[in-house]
């Protein structure tokens, strides 16, 4: 079951998500997010929060290698329709 997205999660999906990647792309998440949060208000607005935290995970791995983004999609059962390391 997925659970309620509150506020206090959103805080601290932020704090968590700081340590993972450098200033620059830390800025870019943020900014990621007010424009996520600013679409969803105008087509899904009961979704604000779902957008705020997709927005907030969508670069977490950026900084690491295609094979420790592989190792991420299998250990938490991500589907991956891309391979990433292909050309």
């Amino acid at each position: 079951m997925i659970c309620k997205i509150t506020d206090k999660m959103l805080d601290e999906l932020r704090i968590r998500v700081r340590r993972y990647v450098n200033e620059k792309t830390y800025g870019h998440i943020l900014a990621v997010e007010r424009e996520a949060a600013s679409l969803a208000a105008l087509y899904i607005p009961d979704k604000i929060k779902e957008a705020r935290a997709a927005a907030l995970l969508h670069d977490i791995t950026k900084n690491e290698s295609a094979e420790k983004q592989l190792k991420y999609i299998k250990e938490f059962d991500i589907i991956a329709d891309v391979d990433p390391l292909s050309p």
